[in-house]
């Protein structure tokens, strides 16, 4: 884990400590008659999660090279964003994918963001990066993704002492994954829509029947197509057999209902709702996929 603390009114030093805690080149310009305040307190975790509170005291503008990860932002002041021939004012929480650059422009600012690798929000996507457009849609209701920002920057940067628990550090990820992933269904969306018709539809035959007791003779008929066809076809673009996928939707619902379960001694219930009829069994595929036992997610 690295601390960052640091308060400069040297836009160069600023550029250089982004850079080191996100990982992409950035250049900062500021009105030369009112001068540069930079201010930051943030921490990045072995993890490759990265939490920072930045601060901008006067007007000021960003041009950043590519993000090698995803950053959310919840952004306080006037705050807009550049793009060609557009300009928009930012008044919800702000997602950048990796492999875009931004220019944004402000009178004044603070900044709570949040960066995580890539490679977390794949499961949603089928393995595509999703536009700019896709993750901040109009429309979106983003409240919970703002709460959780802020109260990862709250908690992590005024209680460094819980980034030594493993455990909190892994559910921090997920449950910002999990958060994005709800917030936005145009990710999952727009990424089916690069994907083979007859995957998409498999797909979609898979989660409308979840809680049901579901054939891979029935998802081929889904599919239009063979069941060998559709094996041949899950494993090339998903990398996973039709039943594997089904259990790993499975899992990841039952994980879901574990969180949001308020009362004890559920967890045979929840498992059996998702299709795990042996506790034992169930226990063991969801420490597999997890690293932690359904009861433990439960007590969380």
């Amino acid at each position: 884990m690295q601390r960052f603390t640091v308060s400069t009114r040297d836009p160069d030093v600023s550029a250089a400590t982004v850079k080191e805690m996100f990982g992409n080149a950035i250049r900062f310009a500021s009105d030369p008659g009112r001068g540069f305040a930079f201010q930051v307190d943030g921490v990045v975790l072995d993890a490759g999660l990265t939490v920072a509170t930045m601060s901008f005291p006067t007007a000021a503008a960003l041009d950043s090279g590519e993000l090698p990860d995803y950053t959310v932002s919840v952004m306080e002041g006037d705050i807009r964003w550049h793009e060609k021939d557009t300009v928009r004012r930012i008044t919800a929480p702000f997602i950048v994918p990796p492999g875009t650059a931004t220019r944004l422009r402000w009178s004044a600012t603070r900044t709570l963001n949040v960066g995580f690798p890539s490679d977390r929000l794949a499961p949603y996507t089928g393995g595509s990066i999703p536009s700019m457009a896709a993750l901040n849609s109009d429309g979106v209701d983003t409240h919970a993704v703002e709460a959780l920002v802020r109260m990862l920057n709250a908690t992590m940067l005024s209680a460094p002492e819980i980034l030594d628990d493993p455990l909190f550090r892994a559910s921090a990820v997920e449950a910002l994954i999990a958060v994005i992933a709800s917030t936005y269904p145009i990710v999952r969306e727009a990424t089916d829509r690069a994907r083979p018709t007859a995957l998409r539809r498999a797909v979609a035959y898979i989660d409308e029947h979840l809680d049901q007791p579901v054939s891979v003779a029935a998802i081929a008929g889904a599919a239009r197509m063979s069941v060998r066809g559709l094996q041949v076809l899950f494993q090339r673009e998903l990398g996973v057999s039709p039943l594997r996928y089904l259990r790993q939707q499975r899992l990841a619902a039952a994980r879901a209902d574990l969180l949001a379960a308020a009362e004890p001694g559920v967890v045979a219930v929840i498992g059996r709702r998702w299709g795990f009829a042996h506790p034992s069994r169930f226990a063991a595929e969801y420490h597999a996929a997890y690293d932690e036992y359904p009861a433990a997610t439960l007590r969380r």
